[in-house]
């Protein structure tokens, strides 16, 4: 049965490229060996971008071995620029989904994009999102669970969360290398890239849930990736805590979201199956993350383990994200 994989990283060589050579936004570009390094004004130069993060064959070589039909890809966080001050970010954002629109319009329709957008401006943002999705074709947006100023729940991000539920748009909640679980954990540093983006997705889809975002904007698609961090398994305690008495209750709110299946076994994705059913989880693989993906992982097979009924694996494998991913047919 071939898949889609709805959370793919994808660094475009050509948005580097571009950078590198204008050195717009008074941004630093370098090319050593195999491996990009960009350093954005003020700031310490980013995580090496290498390997199957950018665009290249090996990615469409990796899907045909995995049996994917398609794969929706977004730029590593790390180079969204949510630091740049709002006005440049806006521009940044935009160069960056001309680049990847570019990029996987080059894929004979084996790959579709999640928008960016700069989170310095919420209204500009909405204008961005609307503009990814009308003219160029991009299907999801991809945000940062803690950019820098206020926090998604705060009702200044509203303007994002109208475009995106008037765009009929998934808004994918991404973790970040540098956040407060982080710095939680960074006396834990052989964890910290693991568990910190756990603990900082659970955080920041609770607190959404709990300060009313679906509650303003009902229609509004959330996905949760990595299986949601810790949320699903403590649903009960997250229930108990905050029963929201006169408002749509914890279960039918976590029930609301759309989750990914990077938990790697099929136990973890059972449960998963329990607490929110199965038409709320979708096939993701997080390709890109490693500089040479996960070597002998076959990403569809705890999916196919952990599927109830051949009803349940069409699901996840791609009913939903058809569904659900709606901006361009795949």
């Amino acid at each position: 049965m071939k898949a889609i994989d709805v959370h793919g990283h994808c660094v475009p060589r050509v948005f580097l490229s571009e950078i590198a050579g204008t050195r717009a936004f008074g941004t630093a570009v370098e090319q050593v060996g195999g491996s990009w390094i960009v350093q954005l004004p003020g700031a310490p130069a980013l995580r090496p971008i290498a390997g199957v993060m950018l665009d290249g064959p090996e990615r469409i070589d990796w899907m045909a071995d995995q049996g994917l039909a398609h794969q929706i890809v977004a730029p590593w966080l790390d180079v969204q620029g949510q630091e740049l001050p709002a006005p440049l970010g806006r521009d940044w954002a935009a160069l960056l989904n001309d680049a990847l629109a570019t990029s996987v319009g080059d894929s004979d329709g084996l790959l579709s994009a999640h928008a960016t957008v700069h989170l310095g401006d919420a209204e500009a943002a909405a204008t961005e999102l609307r503009r990814a999705v009308t003219q160029l074709g991009m299907r999801g947006v991809m945000i940062p669970c803690s950019p820098p100023g206020v926090p998604l729940s705060d009702p200044a991000r509203d303007p994002l969360w109208a475009a995106a539920t008037d765009l009929g748009t998934p808004v994918v909640l991404h973790a970040t290398t540098s956040s407060g679980a982080a710095g939680l954990l960074a006396g834990h540093p052989a964890l910290r890239g693991l568990y910190a983006r756990n603990i900082e997705t659970t955080l920041v889809t609770a607190e959404l849930l709990v300060t009313g975002v679906l509650d303003r904007f009902p229609d509004l698609r959330l996905v949760a990736v990595h299986g949601g961090g810790m949320l699903p398994y403590q649903a009960g305690r997250f229930a108990q805590d905050h029963p929201r008495r006169g408002e749509r209750p914890v279960p039918e709110l976590l029930r609301a979201l759309y989750y990914d299946t990077v938990l790697m076994t099929a136990p973890a994705l059972r449960f998963l199956h329990q607490v929110v059913g199965p038409n709320r989880i979708m096939l993701g693989s997080d390709f890109g993350a490693t500089a040479r993906e996960r070597a002998g992982v076959r990403v569809a097979a705890a999916v196919e383990e952990s599927a109830g009924s051949p009803a349940e694996l069409e699901a996840v494998l791609a009913g939903t994200a058809r569904s659900v991913f709606t901006a361009r047919p795949v």
